[in-house]
């Protein structure tokens, strides 16, 4: 971590973390609407562990777990008063 340069911190972080955010931020409101959709996050073994020097990288990888599972607990709430509703969270 300390011997990266910023910009590559940056760079794990805007693609891993602010890209998933802002696209799912963007596209949920019209699933919920149509009661139907899905946002696939795409997750690695590294949401589960510790790894030498990938500290960011796998801190990145616990945030897209983490927010993928409260995403589809939030949304399976939220439709759950729509029968047959569709619109999902999932990570791979």
């Amino acid at each position: 971590f300390e011997r990266s340069t910023w910009s590559r911190i940056r760079q794990i972080v805007e693609v891993n973390i602010v890209a998933m955010l802002r696209l799912s931020h963007h596209f949920l409101p019209a699933m919920i609407s149509r009661g139907h959709g899905a946002i696939l996050n795409i997750g690695s073994g590294a949401g589960y562990a510790a790894m030498p020097n990938a500290a960011v990288y796998t801190a990145s990888k616990h945030f897209v777990r983490a927010f993928t599972e409260s995403l589809r607990v939030s949304t399976c709430r939220h439709m759950s008063y729509r029968l047959g509703s569709r619109a999902r969270a999932c990570g791979i």
